[in-house]
């Protein structure tokens, strides 16, 4: 096998390159500034290639990350997906005791996206929540926690204008 194989020099290693090889643009809550780059990812290789990537903003107190993904929406399985993704926001390591009870509510809002309304769905409470919608065929999704989902607005933004320096929490 010739090294490296195909599988390993189709990987996307830094988030600049798997920005870049995402179709269409990225999203970033509007009028929050900075932007700061958040997670990314990829699954599969080429033709059958998904790519993800995340932008972050920080504020006192509060933090959400906007994540543009060229996957298809998951049919019916956002519910699950979002729940744990609201989970992990609201949940701290070594701060559970048991029993154990979770309350969470779920809404749909409109989103103003380069101000079109699209439908999204949230899964949390007022203190922390994730968010899914479909824009232009690819999945947004948002995570979040002391950021009110009132009045969120998402913008595209070119990866250009994201910052690689590590916001202060």
């Amino acid at each position: 096998m010739p090294w490296p194989s195909p599988a390993r020099r189709d990987r996307l290693r830094s988030w600049e390159a798997t920005a870049a090889a995402l179709t269409g643009p990225l999203y970033a809550v509007a009028g929050a500034e900075p932007v700061f780059q958040g997670g990314f990812g990829h699954s599969g290789s080429g033709a059958d290639r998904t790519v993800s990537v995340a932008v972050r903003h920080v504020r006192p107190g509060a933090d959400v990350e906007v994540d543009t993904s060229d996957e298809q929406p998951w049919p019916g399985g956002d519910d699950w997906r979002l729940t744990s993704d609201w989970l992990h926001r609201v949940t701290r390591p070594g701060e559970l005791s048991f029993p154990l009870t979770v309350t969470a509510d779920r809404w749909e809002q409109q989103v103003p996206v380069d101000g079109v309304p699209v439908p999204f769905v949230f899964v949390g409470d007022r203190s922390a929540w994730a968010a899914a919608g479909e824009v232009g065929g690819r999945s947004v999704s948002l995570s979040a926690s002391g950021w009110p989902s009132e009045g969120l607005a998402l913008r595209s933004v070119p990866p250009v204008e994201v910052s690689s320096e590590v916001p202060e929490v």
